[in-house]
């Protein structure tokens, strides 16, 4: 339901614990003061902060784990933002006069202060940031927690609440994956995605599509501690732990991507269908992944992607599946100077196209099969100046829609899915309003062609926590329009598809009577 646009800009206050802020927040006070139907109309300088000194074991973990780990898009590295704050008013949490005009949102990009501690109120409530799953943890772990049990996600959330804090709302929540090794690169992904909750849902209620007052509101205490001296020995130890297991690991074994066939069942998703699937290995020196499934004239045809050992970029290839579920000799239908992978190939008419991911050269590419199946030429430049991966096209409703996955700023690749729309194919895309439509690692990035399940739009989406390509979700898109968007997840297709040895569950797609998956596995480097 659309509410009534605004007449004039949003008047937003924000607070901070000086003129020094983190970079994260240095990015979002300026992204504010760069919207049109936005007012940066006061700066608090909060005066009140208590600093919260940590067992010094804790402390120098911390400061251990941030000078090994830090690097040139440091979330917490400390910026002036004296010329981000030039010509706005400012005012000491002191000297904070209660009978002034109150901003629409107090946003704080520092430490909160306590309630009551503001003497103003804001008719949209006090917005802030929250590392870690509100439901679980309390604000003061940032994320320790899930680093110390190696959980595959870290989640964050825009909250709001109003002076007295009794009822707090979820504005936004997303999730990225958690660094087991160091809590500085999971807090720094953390950030930079979660910087830019604050602008996004500011410009849904600017725009009049959204209230903070439509969220449901949370009584529940907050739970969770902080970390002591005796938990961060332990996390020490775990992390040495895992970094000798993987360094072994590393040493004795290789991983290789191959490929997983069988007949569908067009009355139920992938996912509860628990008949086996067929393994296709690869040659040793190489492997295959991003698999494509095609009927045309009687024959299926696998497109996916080949990379031959040792590290070298990825290439598209085409072969034939044969009757006892092997592979014809892959011929080699694109190659170029950057990667390329992800070979979505569709039907529009009476054509076949191809959209192949080549998110290094910056742009995404549209290709017309000329001599099919291993004939191509490009035919149109869809998206340009974007490192956009794994573009996926369905044409739906009347119009040609288009998931891609795209990093915003220092955000992880990957971790969020943009939406496009086009009433033609070669051109004319427009970036939907609610990009990006899915801000979450565990479901965002596109795993596949997306299809019709009982008049439903099935979108797989790919699971990136805990490691790369980790499963397949297969999410239900509820509304898809130009306007609005909204998906949720149904079921998902795991490593066990092809038993223990197996890592990712990482593509999925089918045509006619055929679905294909891909897995990775770890080889011996003993093994020729």
């Amino acid at each position: 339901m659309r509410i009534a646009e605004p007449r004039t800009a949003l008047r937003i206050g924000v607070v901070l614990d000086g003129m020094q802020a983190p970079a994260w927040a240095a990015f979002t006070l300026n992204a504010i003061r760069a919207e049109q139907r936005l007012e940066l109309a006061l700066a608090v300088i909060s005066d009140r902060v208590e600093t919260r000194r940590d067992p010094i074991l804790f402390r120098l973990y911390q400061a251990l784990d941030r000078r090994l780990f830090r690097d040139a898009s440091d979330a917490l590295a400390q910026v002036n933002v004296s010329a981000a704050l030039e010509g706005v008013p400012r005012s000491r949490l002191a000297d904070l006069a209660s009978d002034g005009l109150p901003p629409d949102v107090l946003v704080c990009l520092g430490a909160r202060p306590a309630p009551g501690d503001l003497p103003l109120s804001a008719r949209h409530g006090i917005w802030y940031l929250h590392l870690g799953d509100p439901r679980r943890n309390g604000a003061e772990s940032e994320l320790f927690w899930e680093v110390f049990s190696a959980e595959p996600a870290s989640e964050t959330a825009l909250e709001a609440a109003d002076a007295t804090e009794k009822g707090r709302r979820v504005l936004y929540r997303s999730a990225t994956p958690t660094d087991p090794i160091s809590l500085q690169r999971t807090r720094n992904a953390a950030y930079w995605q979660s910087a830019r909750f604050v602008l996004r849902r500011l410009e849904d209620l600017a725009a009049g599509r959204w209230t903070p007052e439509a969220e449901p509101a949370d009584r529940r205490p907050r739970q969770g501690r902080a970390p002591s001296n005796r938990d961060a020995a332990r996390h020490m130890a775990r992390i040495a732990g895992r970094v000798t297991r993987r360094r072994l690991r590393s040493a004795a074994y290789r991983r290789q991507w191959f490929l997983g066939v069988r007949r569908r069942r067009g009355d139920i998703l992938p996912h509860e269908d628990p008949r086996p699937w067929q393994v296709i290995s690869p040659p040793s020196d190489r492997q295959w992944a991003d698999p494509f499934v095609f009927e045309r004239d009687g024959e299926t045809l696998v497109f996916f992607e080949q990379l031959r050992h040792p590290g070298a970029r990825g290439e598209l290839a085409v072969a034939r599946l044969e009757r006892d579920a092997e592979l014809s000799d892959p011929e080699p239908i694109l190659s170029a100077p950057h990667h390329l992978s992800y070979p979505y190939v569709f039907r529009d008419g009476a054509d076949t196209f191809m959209v192949p991911e080549s998110g290094e050269a910056h742009r995404v590419e549209l290709w017309a099969a000329t001599d099919f199946p291993t004939g191509w030429t490009r035919v149109a430049a869809l998206l340009e100046g974007v490192q956009a991966v794994d573009a996926s096209v369905l044409h739906h409703g009347g119009l040609y829609w288009m998931w891609v996955s795209h990093p915003f700023g220092d955000g992880r690749l990957g971790d969020e899915t943009s939406l496009y729309f086009s009433d033609r194919l070669d051109s004319g895309w427009t970036a939907h309003p609610r990009n990006p439509v899915v801000s979450d690692a565990r479901c965002a990035r596109p795993a596949g062609r997306p299809f019709l399940h009982d008049d439903v739009v099935i979108r797989p989406g790919q699971d990136g926590t805990g490691r790369y390509g980790s499963r397949v979700v297969f999410n239900a898109v509820k509304t898809l329009t130009p306007d609005e968007y909204e998906e949720a997840p149904v079921g998902s297709l795991d490593a066990s598809w092809a038993g223990e040895n197996n890592l990712c569950a990482h593509t999925y797609t089918f045509d006619g009577r055929l679905e294909a998956t891909d897995g990775r596995r770890l080889v011996s480097r003993l093994r020729r």
